[in-house]
């Protein structure tokens, strides 16, 4: 077995059975607020631009997210799929696809672990350390087009 497939397994048992038991302590109902579309914009600091996105995230576990830079100049959109989790106010993402190529999802630069800060209604912030960004994403309808 792959050491990749093997990691791969493992984060998807444990979020099902993370799943299973947050039911009892309320999130479940935090998870389930996170469901659907998500739309924020931030400056990316290694791209030097503005950058919207646009995310995904499916009851099984699985997201997929769109990127796209704003402003004059226009790069190629990027679509990037995986799997993401919540254990309390810890936000992970794990990228195993890049515009449709696997990638080694064991991979550390393919991990992102957030901090939710804040849930209210249709916006939520999270904070990343390793890059020390605050994002701010709005719910919105999944056929949503980025101005």
């Amino acid at each position: 077995m792959h050491l990749k497939s093997f990691l791969l397994g493992l984060f998807v048992a444990g979020s099902i059975l993370l799943f299973g038991c947050s039911s009892f302590s309320g999130q479940s109902k935090v998870r389930e607020a996170l469901l659907g579309c998500w739309y924020g914009e931030d400056l990316q600091a290694n791209l030097e631009r503005r950058v919207g996105w646009l995310i995904e995230r499916k009851q099984d576990g699985t997201f997929t997210v769109e990127f796209r830079s704003l402003g004059e100049q226009h790069l190629p959109i990027q679509t990037e799929e995986g799997y993401w989790s919540l254990t309390g106010n810890t936000y992970t993402t794990i990228t195993d696809t890049v515009a449709g190529d696997k990638v080694d999802a064991s991979n550390p630069q393919y991990t992102d672990v957030y901090e939710i800060k804040s849930k209210k209604g249709g916006e939520m912030s999270y904070y990343h350390p390793g890059t020390k960004q605050t994002f701010t994403a709005k719910k919105v309808a999944c056929d949503y087009k980025a101005p």
